[in-house]
This record gives C-alpha cells, structure tokens and sequence, in this order.
C-alpha cells in the first residue's frame, strides 16, 4: 500500500505559523510575568534559576527588559500575539502592522520618561531600574 505525501495548502501554512506565533508569544509573556531582577544570564551558574521558562526565559527577560525597554516590555509578547491572531485569521496587516510601530513607539517614549528619574538624580547610569539601556540612553 503506497502512502500518499499531502502538500499542505498556503492558508494551511499560514494558519500553522500563526498558532507558533501565538505560543512565541504566550512563552514571552510568561517569560517576562516571571523576571526576577537578581537573575543575570551571567551568574546563572551560581544562583539557582526562579524563571518560568528556565535559562531560555531568563534570557529572554533580560534581553527585553534590561537591555531593551525595561517594564513596558510587556507589550512585545502582545504584539507577537495580535501578528499570530492575525496569521492565523488571514486578516490583512496594513493596519496591526500601523499599531505595532504606534504600540513600540508608545512603550519607547514610556521607557525614557521612566529613565528620568534615574537620570536626574545622578544614580548609577549603566543601571536604569525601570526603563532598560535603551530607554535610559535615549534619556540620557
């Protein structure tokens, strides 16, 4: 009996990367629910690991939060949801694709006003405890 390969369908395919972007982004999420500001990627030999998602997760978590946009981070994994929903939908992006940039923009501005404060009151400048090194440069 000779078994037949069945070719998946381009919206077949969409919709399957769609269900993957949404997972992407429910991992981030909890990811970034379960940071613990003690846990650095270098010292992880040396502490025991608090994350969600392990070592993965604790990269994760700080590459958005301490390197990029600290807390207003947690608009990422909700952005890579809205792009899986809208995959997996078919939906036409011009319009999610017009919200990211206005979303990425939004927790942008909202991590330089949280470096502020860190940057006003002379504290140390490699360390903005809210916003992440991007939002504490720009402020800077």
């Amino acid at each position: 009996m000779a078994s037949k390969s069945r070719e998946l369908s381009p919206r077949q395919k969409e919709e399957i990367f769609g269900i993957l972007l949404m997972m992407l982004g429910l991992l981030i999420l909890i990811s970034l629910l379960s940071f613990d500001a003690n846990e650095a990627p270098l010292g992880l030999s040396t502490h025991p690991v608090n994350n969600a998602l392990g070592v993965a997760g604790v990269y994760l978590a700080y590459l958005l939060i301490t390197i990029l946009f600290g807390y207003p981070a947690i608009v990422v994994p909700f952005l890579i949801i809205a792009w899986g929903w809208n995959r997996f939908r078919g939906i036409d992006s011009e319009r999610l694709a017009r919200i990211t940039v206005y979303t990425l923009c939004s927790a942008l501005y909202v991590a330089t006003i949280l470096a502020m404060p860190d940057f006003l009151t002379g504290r140390d400048p490699v360390r903005f405890t809210h916003s992440g090194l991007v939002g504490g440069f720009i402020a800077t």
